[in-house]
């Protein structure tokens, strides 16, 4: 019962767990991308290249 009492609401916390998320994939895939890239370049291009590049048009 003191579990159930101490959580306010669901919605309280799905914000910070969803940047929690977000940024260990991020890291993570900053991490493998070198390694990726070499053994997997297709794989790298739709994870990091092309994510980047559409980034880059969409901003100039």
């Amino acid at each position: 019962m003191k579990l159930a009492s101490t959580i306010t609401s669901a919605g309280a916390t799905g914000p910070s767990w969803v940047l929690l998320v977000a940024a260990v994939l991020v890291s993570g895939l900053l991490l493998a991308g070198p390694a990726l890239r070499r053994r997997h370049p297709v794989a790298w291009w739709l994870l990091l290249g092309f994510p980047v590049a559409a980034f880059r048009v969409a901003r100039t």
